[in-house]
């Protein structure tokens, strides 16, 4: 994706020590262009490195890179440090919960169709390929921001789930959590379709609280 593709840039500036522990970041424009992106993708990945405390910001000062860091590698410090993944997904578990239930209130017939595409796929590479039910897997939930209508969630909720899907990768793909998680999502789709938001949120957290056991 195109934020991990910008935190990527970001890591490898920070090994290279083109970018130091301290240092302010330059404008959001011209940082933008220094990483030729747009301004959207890079407030995204920004509020991803953010939240794992990669960058801080300062009011009336800009934005630095964490003095904490000093030379260890981005991806290390917030993907193979198990205490920081469960900090993400206890985060993703309080957006997520709500997520669903605001996604049943506010729900187009579109949104229904998307998650049951996303639902469709896993199912048909629930045996045969591990990448695209994982991929169908992140669709579905993708589809549920979506579904929210509302950017400002979508804004923190999609890097905060890019972070850690690239982190989980593969971790919990057996044929028993495989099955589990495709319960959930059948449930999950039911719940949102029939506008039942106390379920959807009940089923969520059920669903995560499941997934989590296994990072």
């Amino acid at each position: 994706s195109l934020t991990k593709s910008i935190i990527d840039q970001f890591e490898l500036l920070i090994s290279q020590g083109t970018l130091k522990p301290g240092e302010r970041l330059p404008s959001e424009t011209k940082l933008a262009e220094e990483l030729s992106v747009s301004r959207p993708a890079l407030r995204e990945a920004l509020r991803a490195l953010e939240l794992v405390g990669v960058i801080q910001k300062k009011s009336g000062d800009g934005t630095y890179i964490s003095e904490d860091i000093v030379s260890e590698p981005v991806r290390f410090m917030f993907l193979m440090r198990k205490s920081e993944t469960h900090k993400l997904f206890e985060a993703r578990k309080v957006l997520e919960t709500g997520l669903a239930g605001i996604a049943a209130d506010k729900r187009s017939d579109e949104d229904i169709e998307r998650m049951q595409v996303a639902l469709n796929e896993m199912k048909r590479f629930l045996h045969s390929s591990k990448k695209k039910f994982l991929k169908g897997d992140m669709a579905f939930h993708l589809a549920i921001i979506e579904a929210t209508h509302n950017e400002i969630l979508r804004g923190l909720s999609i890097p905060l789930n890019e972070l850690l899907w690239e982190g989980r990768a593969g971790k919990s793909h057996t044929p028993e959590v495989s099955v589990k998680s495709i319960e959930y999502h059948e449930g999950l789709l039911k719940a949102i379709e029939k506008r039942d938001s106390t379920l959807a949120s009940k089923i969520m957290l059920e669903h995560l609280n499941y997934v989590e056991k296994f990072l």
